[in-house]
């Protein structure tokens, strides 16, 4: 368990977003805790001095916290910052299995219906496969600041924004620095071998085989599903009204997210 370090607000702590975890919050607390940081207020709720969290303005999410006089929230947090790596993999599972139910149609669809039912079905398994990446990314480097700062140095690559984590980490300054890099990784398409690749290198330092490059093939044809609504350059489709394929697809990416899974679990 990594050690977070104390922080000590002269004041009260507002939280305003569902994006703001922390280790843990503790008020009133007159006394600052032993080796902890004083952050002083530069906000005021009824009155009272304090510090208000919102997306745009936050404190770190790696740091504990201890309020003088109060700690407010209407929040919940957001779900990739309380879910871990068991509830991704379930969530992924159930996922591909509402695809499955979804297929049945097809024994009641005409040909035209099931070339839409199949194109529908291929792009939302690799729509699963994408969400459960960037979960499991979420889930670490939420929660490790260490892989947090792996993610950003490997995968984000931005000065600016370098030198301000540094501020947030080092001065306790209030930022959206953190939330930027959380950021990229809900924006960051994970239906690429290379960013799937630098991305579970960096946080887990795992690597993640792509046997055959089939993954990379079927990353292609979605890439035609989606923008090009499944035509190939000819005016072909690139999916017969068949089962075949969906089915062919469901059980390499299952095999392949189980990889990643166990490669997971195996580097905890």
């Amino acid at each position: 368990m990594e050690e977070r370090k104390k922080i000590y607000v002269n004041g009260g702590i507002v939280i305003k977003t569902p994006f703001f975890c922390h280790g843990n919050v503790e008020c009133p607390c007159i006394t600052p805790p032993e080796r902890s940081e004083k952050m002083e207020c530069d906000d005021e709720v009824e009155g009272q001095p304090s510090i208000v969290v919102t997306e745009e303005k936050a404190p770190s999410i790696f740091n504990e916290y201890y309020a003088k006089t109060f700690f407010s929230t209407r929040y919940c947090w957001a779900d990739f910052l309380r879910n871990d790596f068991e509830h991704d993999y379930k969530d992924y599972q159930s996922r591909i299995e509402d695809i499955k139910e979804m297929l049945e149609l097809l024994e009641f669809a005409s040909e035209r219906q099931k070339k839409i039912l199949l194109r529908l079905a291929y792009g939302n398994v690799l729509t699963a496969f994408d969400s459960y990446v960037g979960d499991t990314i979420l889930s670490k480097i939420t929660h490790s600041k260490k892989s947090f700062k792996a993610y950003e140095k490997e995968c984000v690559k931005n000065k600016d924004l370098y030198v301000r984590l540094q501020k947030m980490w080092n001065e306790n300054a209030m930022d959206s620095a953190e939330q930027e890099v959380i950021d990229k990784v809900l924006t960051t398409s994970y239906c690429n071998m290379k960013n799937v690749s630098k991305a579970y290198g960096a946080v887990f330092e795992i690597t993640i085989e792509d046997e055959g490059n089939k993954m990379a093939g079927y990353f292609q044809k979605r890439h035609l599903v989606f923008h090009r609504n499944g035509k190939k350059k000819d005016g072909t489709y690139i999916l017969t009204s068949s089962e075949e394929e969906i089915n062919e697809l469901i059980e390499t990416v299952n095999a392949f997210v189980k990889q990643i899974n166990d490669k997971i679990s195996a580097a905890l």
